[in-house]
């Protein structure tokens, strides 16, 4: 978080505030064996991780609050005009992005 950012909304909107990115030039340069472990994740360690990070969220969490950070946990209540906002986006989006955005979308809801 930048300097001065000091509250943290959980919103809950993703399981953890990271993503893996590679470039396919990087990717390509890979052993095979290495490529497709990488690409074809098991559906059940895929699970198996967002439980350990739901896990680790306490302790995380007090750390971030030992460090001087305000965290809000809102109610669902307080979270319903949120998800109401959003509802439609993802389809959207995807149909913005054409036949590969669609595709995409569908492989990742398959993974929920």
């Amino acid at each position: 978080l930048k300097e001065g950012e000091r509250n943290i909304f959980l919103s809950r909107h993703c399981y953890q505030p990271a993503i893996l990115v590679y470039s396919k030039k990087w990717f390509d340069t890979l052993p095979r064996d290495v490529q497709e472990v990488i690409t074809n994740m098991p559906h059940d360690l895929t699970i198996w991780g967002r439980e350990q990070v739901r896990k680790i969220e306490p302790v995380l969490l007090k750390n971030l609050k030992r460090y001087g950070y305000d965290i809000y946990d809102p109610t669902p209540e307080e979270l319903a005009p949120f998800k109401a906002a959003q509802k439609g986006v993802p389809d959207r989006v995807a149909k913005e992005m054409g036949p590969s955005g669609v595709a995409l979308l569908k492989a990742i809801r398959k993974t929920f």
